[in-house]
C-alpha cells in the first residue's frame, strides 16, 4: 500500500488516534473480552490490542509497517492452546472496534466517499495483519504438536518399560490423559501406520509409543469391552495383554502383549485372555527343548522348504483342519495341502488326525512362534 491511497484527512485522524492509544487499547480489550469469555484469562490481551491498533493506525498514518507484532501474537496464542477460530474471532472484533473508532471520529468531518474508502483500506490492513497472525499461529501450533507428540511418546515409553515411580506415574497419567485405575490392556501391533487413529476415532482412551513398524499402546477398554479392542485391530497382526487394574502394571502387561503378538499370524489378533497356552510356554524353560524335540526334523530343512510347511500347518490349525480352506487361504491346490501335511507328519512323527498328537504339534508350533524373534 502506498501513501497516496490514504486520504490526508484520514492520515491526520490516524495520527491523532495514535496519541490516544492507551484509552483505545483499554476499549478494544474490553470489547473482545465481552464478546468472547475465552479472552477473560488472557493476560497479554492489552498488549496484543495495542500492537493491533499501532499496526492499523500506523499504516493509515503512513508509518512503516511491520508484521512482527502480528506474528508474535499468533505464536503466543498457539503456545497457549487458544483455538485458531477463537483467535480469528478476536481479530475480527478488533477490526470492527477500529472501524467504529474511525467512523465515529471521522463521521462529522469526512464525506461518505472518504469514509467508505477508509473502511476498505482499513480492511485490507486487517487482512494483512490477520494473515501474518494466522501463518505464525499455524507454524507454531505445528511445532507445539510435534513437541507434544514426542513428549507423549516418551512418557508412554517410560510407562511401558516400568521406569516410573509413584509420583512420576501420577504425572504420566495426567500427561497421557489416562486414569490410574483401569481396566487397561496393552496392545502391540505391527504395520507402517500406527493404530492410534482407529482408537481415537471411536473415542477410546489410549497412549501410544510409536515405532518404525511396531506400535505399543496402553488402552482403556470402554465398559470392559475387549471385543471392541479386537475389532479396532482388525486386519493387523497384534497381541493384546490380559486386562489389568493398576496403571503401574503396564510394563509386565506390555511384555505379555509382545508375546501374544509374536504368536499371532499376519492379519490376526491374539488376546492373552483367550490364549492360556501362551503363559504356559512363556514361563516354561523347557519350551525350546520341547519345540526342538517335536519339530527338529522340520526346522532342519532349508528355509525355502521349511517356510511353506510352517505356513500350511499354521493355517491348517487356524481352519480347524480343513484342507479346502487351507488351500484357499494359501492359494494352492488341495493336493498340495495334502502332500505338505504328509511331509509334516513324517518329519514330526505326529499324525494330524490323532487328537493328542495334533495337540503336541500345535504346542510345539506355538512355542516356535513364541521363541522366534
Amino acid at each position: 500500500m502506498t501513501e497516496t491511497t490514504v486520504h490526508p484527512a484520514v492520515r491526520s485522524l490516524a495520527e491523532a488516534l495514535l496519541d490516544e492509544l492507551p484509552v483505545l487499547t483499554a476499549g478494544m480489550a474490553e470489547a473482545i473480552r465481552t464478546g468472547d469469555p475465552v479472552y477473560a484469562d488472557v493476560p497479554d490481551l492489552e498488549q496484543s490490542c495495542a500492537d493491533h491498533l499501532s499496526y492499523v493506525l500506523g499504516e493509515l498514518a503512513g508509518l512503516p509497517r511491520d508484521t512482527k507484532s502480528a506474528r508474535r501474537v499468533g505464536r503466543r496464542r498457539a503456545e497457549a492452546g487458544v483455538p485458531l477460530a477463537t483467535v480469528l474471532r478476536g481479530s475480527r472484533r478488533a477490526a470492527r472496534y477500529i472501524l467504529d473508532v474511525l467512523l465515529h471520529h471521522g463521521g462529522s468531518t469526512m464525506s461518505k466517499t472518504v469514509l467508505m474508502s477508509t473502511a476498505a483500506t482499513a480492511w485490507e490492513i486487517f487482512e494483512e495483519y490477520s494473515e501474518a497472525l494466522s501463518s505464525a499461529y499455524v507454524s507454531s501450533a505445528g511445532e507445539r504438536l510435534r513437541r507434544d507428540t514426542e513428549t507423549r511418546a516418551a512418557t508412554a515409553g517410560a510407562l511401558l518399560t516400568g521406569e516410573l515411580d509413584a509420583d512420576r506415574l501420577r504425572e504420566a497419567a495426567t500427561a497421557l490423559r489416562l486414569p490410574l485405575t483401569g481396566p487397561f490392556v496393552v496392545v502391540v501391533a505391527d504395520g507402517a501406520d500406527s493404530p492410534a487413529p482407529r482408537f481415537s476415532r471411536r473415542r477410546v482412551a489410549a497412549a501410544w509409543q510409536p515405532g518404525v513398524d511396531l506400535h505399543t499402546g496402553v488402552v482403556v477398554p470402554p465398559h470392559h469391552d475387549l471385543d471392541l479392542v479386537t475389532d479396532l485391530l482388525d486386519g493387523l497382526r497384534a497381541g493384546v495383554s490380559a486386562p489389568f487394574a493398576d496403571l503401574a502394571d503396564a510394563a509386565p502387561a506390555a511384555a505379555e502383549a509382545r508375546l501374544a503378538w509374536r504368536i499371532a499370524a499376519p492379519g490376526t489378533v491374539v488376546r492373552r485372555d483367550r490364549a492360556p497356552l501362551l503363559r504356559l510356554l512363556a514361563d516354561a524353560p523347557s519350551a525350546a527343548a520341547y519345540r526342538d524335540e517335536v519339530l527338529g526334523g522340520l526346522l532342519a530343512l532349508p528355509d525355502r522348504e521349511r517356510a511353506p510347511l510352517l505356513d500350511t500347518v499354521r493355517v491348517w490349525f487356524d481352519t480347524g483342519g480343513s484342507a479346502a480352506q487351507t488351500a484357499a487361504a494359501l492359494f494352492v491346490h488341495r493336493n498340495t495341502v495334502g502332500y505338505r501335511v504328509q511331509q509334516l507328519e513324517r518329519l514330526s512323527g505326529r499324525n494330524l488326525t490323532h487328537a493328542a498328537q495334533a495337540a503336541e504339534l500345535h504346542v510345539a508350533l506355538t512355542a516356535h512362534r513364541l521363541l522366534t524373534p
